[in-house]
Formats: structure tokens, C-alpha cells, sequence
């Protein structure tokens, strides 16, 4: 993950840069912004990630609890 954080923001930057003429100082700026954005997305899909385990640890959980109760109960 940590070659993909670093590939796209310099592969946009060349791209931006080869066919727009930027200064240097906004190319800077725009490489910058592309990558805050771009880790922002990866740390949104992280989180969802994470939720969704969470969701599913707390689902079977309460599977479990209710196969107990049957099993007790019936």
C-alpha cells in the first residue's frame, strides 16, 4: 500500500506537470493537494474496513448468544 501512496501522487505530478505549464511552486501545490486527497481516501477505506469487521464481529456475537439461548432453552 505504501508504493501505491507513493506512486500516484508523483505519477499526477509528472502528468499535470507534461501537459499543463505550471510553476514550480503550484506544481508543488498540486502534487501536495493530490496527495492529501488521495490519503484521505485511504484512510476513509480503512475505516470502512474496519467498521465492516467490527459489524461482523458484533453479528456473530450475537448469533452465538442466541444459538446459546436455544440450546439452553430448548
Amino acid at each position: 500500500m505504501r508504493r501505491a501512496t507513493y506512486i500516484l501522487p508523483k505519477a499526477l505530478h509528472r502528468l499535470l506537470t507534461s501537459f499543463i505549464n505550471f510553476s514550480a511552486i503550484q506544481a508543488v501545490k498540486v502534487k501536495l493537494i493530490a496527495f492529501e486527497k488521495y490519503s484521505l481516501w485511504i484512510l476513509q477505506k480503512d475505516c470502512e474496513v474496519l467498521k465492516r469487521k467490527e459489524e461482523e464481529k458484533e453479528s456473530s456475537k450475537i448469533v452465538d448468544c442466541t444459538q446459546k439461548f436455544r440450546r439452553i432453552y430448548n
